[in-house]
């Protein structure tokens, strides 16, 4: 499955509804080793695209962390669902994250990737993985990436 990123109501309108302050890193010491860099826009309206392949809607997603090279290139970002679904569905913490190809801070990457991670309430249980690689000039899905957890209808807010 391939995925183009879109911009989901523009690249100045607010993606995400916001409750907590986002945090924002710049890092000093960036190697981008991507053909391309990709708009906080561009990426928050993939990881919506994803989200909502595995039941999730926009509304219970929040923008966490993002991070910047020192010329203000996207080079990691993250973003989570709100508490009150991730309880419902009893797990403790689901997050989607980006990072650019590269060497930025501590993140390295060979490519530019989606990852997700799901932290259960069980201890036993905890998930993630790469969902989507940028491949040739598109965002390809990984097989068989798309949760498989996740069932039965969502909640409206």
């Amino acid at each position: 499955m391939v995925f183009q990123p879109r911009l989901i109501r523009g690249e100045l309108a607010p993606p995400f509804p916001q409750h907590d302050v986002v945090m924002e890193k710049v890092f000093h010491i960036s190697e981008i080793r991507e053909s391309r860099t990709f708009s906080e826009a561009e990426i928050l309206g993939l990881i919506e695209q994803i989200a909502f392949q595995e039941g999730f809607k926009l509304n219970q997603l929040r923008l966490k962390k993002k991070g910047l090279d020192e010329n203000g290139n996207l080079v990691s970002l993250l973003v989570i669902i709100d508490k009150k679904v991730v309880q419902e569905r009893g797990d403790t913490e689901i997050e989607y994250g980006y990072i650019l190809a590269g060497k930025h801070g501590g993140n390295f990457s060979d490519e530019s990737i989606i990852y997700r991670v799901y932290n259960g309430s069980d201890s036993e249980y905890s998930a993630g993985g790469i969902v989507a690689t940028y491949k040739d000039g598109s965002w390809v899905i990984t097989p068989h990436a798309l949760a498989h957890k996740i069932t039965g209808p969502i909640k409206e807010e």
